[in-house]
Formats: structure tokens, sequence, C-alpha cells
């Protein structure tokens, strides 16, 4: 027997609150700029009204997907087209990844890990837009959070994801043609999901934990309402203490996180005061908490540098390496190998620096100096050429300076 919360009346406000909700957050996503949380929101927003006007599933299936599609084109080619090609080189450069690591994936955190070594060869390579060399940067996220998943996990994550899809689409024509107790509230929880499962395809949604707490509000309203209606006592003693464990364990985790950030800064500002003593000691104390964090593992090796202990700071830069990679910290791996007298290996990490994102100036300036202090004349040449050839992405009086720094310089190198 199934058990109705809500009469007719509470019913049709709380459609109406997942249609005005869904609508003002459409206005909220076009307004800042989110074309995936604009389209999200529209089907959303569409879903909400079409179920509860009780449309037929071969009427809503369709005008569901057309109006995701007219939303998706315009929003692709009307608006930020920059961006638009942006994502399509990150697409084109996530596909080669995934195509060498189709059955295994390249395991949990690995996107980040590799993603820009493999955007340095394809740059290294040569074959590339001048479009593409404008829009190139360091980049952690596939920009689909499905996409990244099946990259890390291989065929395991098609498999999930696959299931996700499925279950997806069957609660959503449940919604759409089924009438049953407290179909309201279910609707309103799966409207809740709804906008961030659409916009995980065009962008990174499930790393944030502000849309995080959003999905997981979403899914527990929705099987709430759901268990209730059926009288399933035996799903509701399971999903309420799952659901204060999770939020349990996200909130502990929360404050030891904020924590740690908290003394983090705090050792960055005495480290800039001249404090270093007291710095470094908070840094020893935080890499316990922090081991696994890539920004700390940099910072923490920055203080290094600045005192010259150059093996300790390579040590902490080849960790962060473990869990993330970008041009900047290669070019200081670069200058570690280099004040350690390993030209070879400073060589090889300065020009990857440049490869890896390769509208930089400043990583070309110092390919370009470490081959005028090694000696390397004509290779100083090459590189300060190349620099004048470069496209310049955003003009700036840096740049500038030095574009006319390395014209003068290669005037004063010797034959």
């Amino acid at each position: 027997m199934e058990v109705n919360l809500f009469n007719e009346r509470t019913s049709r406000s709380i459609y109406d609150a997942g249609f005005t909700l869904s609508c003002v957050l459409l206005g909220l996503s076009v307004m800042y700029g989110s074309r995936a949380f604009a389209l999200g929101y529209a089907v959303t927003a569409s879903f909400v009204y079409l179920s509860h006007h009780k449309y037929n599933l071969k009427t809503s299936f369709p005008l569901l997907a057309g109006i995701a599609l007219a939303f998706a084109t315009a929003l692709t080619f009307l608006f930020k087209v920059n961006s638009s090609a942006g994502r399509m080189l990150i697409y084109k450069i996530s596909y080669r990844m995934w195509k060498n690591h189709w059955f295994a994936g390249l395991g949990n955190g690995g996107f980040e890990k590799v993603y820009n070594h493999y955007q340095a060869a394809y740059f290294e390579n040569g074959s590339y837009t001048a479009r593409e060399l404008l829009l190139a940067d360091n980049t952690y996220f596939a920009f689909n959070d499905y996409f990244q998943f099946i990259i890390e996990h291989g065929v395991p994550g098609i498999l999930l994801v696959a299931c996700l899809f499925a279950a997806a689409m069957i609660v959503m024509a449940a919604l759409l043609t089924r009438n049953f107790e407290n179909k309201s509230g279910v609707t309103f929880g799966f409207s809740l999901l709804l906008p961030f499962l659409i916009a995980a395809c065009f962008t990174y949604v499930f790393e944030r934990p502000v849309f995080q707490s959003v999905i997981i509000n979403g899914a527990f309203i929705m099987l709430t309402m759901y268990f209730m209606a059926k009288r399933r006592n035996t799903g509701l003693w399971i999903l309420i203490p799952l659901y204060l464990a999770i939020w349990g364990f996200s909130a502990r985790a929360q404050l030891a996180r904020q924590n740690a950030l908290h003394t983090w800064q705090e050792a960055k500002l005495l480290a800039d005061y001249g404090e270093r003593k007291e710095s470094m000691a908070l840094f020893r104390r935080l890499e316990v908490t922090l081991k696994n964090n890539p920004a700390f593992l940099v910072s923490y090796a920055d203080q290094y540098l600045k005192i010259h202990d150059y093996e300790k700071a390579l040590r902490l830069y080849q960790e962060a390496q473990h869990y993330q990679s970008s041009n900047i910290q290669l070019s200081k791996i670069g200058s570690c190998y280099y004040q350690l007298g390993r030209i070879a290996e400073a060589e090889a990490f300065f020009r990857k620096s440049v490869f890896m994102v390769p509208n930089r100036f400043t990583s070309r300036q110092q390919l370009l100096m470490f081959y005028v202090q090694t000696g390397q004349y004509d290779k100083a040449r090459l590189c300060a050429a190349d620099m004048q050839k470069l496209p310049v992405k955003v003009a700036s009086v840096k740049v500038d300076k030095i574009l006319e720094d390395a014209v003068r310089l290669v005037k004063t190198l010797p034959r």
C-alpha cells in the first residue's frame, strides 16, 4: 500500500517550486556565463513541466532531446566560441589518453597527473594549429566528468557510467509516464540532481564540495519520498543513517582541511616576513596532513628553493608530479637540475615546460637564459627566433619586455 504525504494542492506547489527554482537558476547560469549549467537547468525546467502535465513518453523524450540539442548547439557556436575550441583541444588530447589506456585506465587521479604530459607531446610533435597553441593551458580536468572517469578507470568505468545513465533514463521515464504517491516530492529531488548530471558532460562538477552537497541532498529527498510512499521502512533505516554518516564524515574532513589550509597560509605569511625557521617548522608539520596535495608540495618546495637547498626542493617538486603536472613545476625542476649541475636533465625539463603550454613567453625566456648560461649559443639564437614568431595571446608590457630583452641578449652573444 502506498502512502501519499501530499494533497493535490501541495503537490502542485512542489512542482511549481521545482520549475521556478530551475528557471531562476537557468537565468543565473546565463548571467554568469555557465553554458553547462544553462543547458542543465533548461532541460530540468522542461522535464519538471512535462512531468507535471503528464505528457506521454513518445512526446516527452524527443521534446527533451530537442531542447537539449538546440541549447547545446546555440551555446557551443554562439557563446564563448574560443572556450568551445579550447575544450575541443582537451577532448582531442584526452581521446589519445583513453586510446592508450582504454582497458585498465590511468587509475584514480591519473588524468591531472598525465594530461599535461600528453599535451606537451602533442605540441612537440608539431601537428597543431595556431589557435590551439593560443588556447593551450595547464589542464587538470577533461571538462566531461564521465569521460574523465572512463579514462581513469577503463572498462569498469564505462560500465559504471552506462549504469548511471541507464538509471537516470529509467527514473525520468517513470516520472514522465507513471502516476504514483509522492511523485511530486520524488520529482523535486530528481530536479536537484538532473542539472548536475547534465552539466557534468561539459565541465567538472563532481570535484566541487558545494555541488556534491546538492547532489547528495537531491538523492536523499528523492529516495526518501519514494521509500515513504512505498512503505519501505528497511530502505529508510539504511538511507537515513547513511546520509547522516556521509555528512558527518564530510564535515569532519572539511574541518580538518580548513585547519590545515589556515596553518599553510600562516606558514607562507611567516616566510614572506622573513621568519624562515618558524615557517619551515609549520611546513614540516603540515607535510603529514597535506602530503597528497600538489599545491602544498610545490609551495613547500619553493621555500627550499629560496634557501638554495636544491636537493630537497627537487624531491618535493617530483613528489608533486605524482599528483599533478604543470609547466611551472617543470621549469622549477629544470632550475633545480641546473643548480645541481645536471645539465642534460635541466634542458629536458625546460624544453618540456615550453611545449606543455607553448604560448607562455616566461617559459621560453627561462629556456633562452639556460642556453646562454650553459654556452649553447646556437640553441639560444633559435630559441629567441622562435619567441619572435610566437603569436601573442594577451598583449602586455611584460611580454613586450621579454621580447625586447631576447633581441638585445642575442645581439651580445659571441659568434
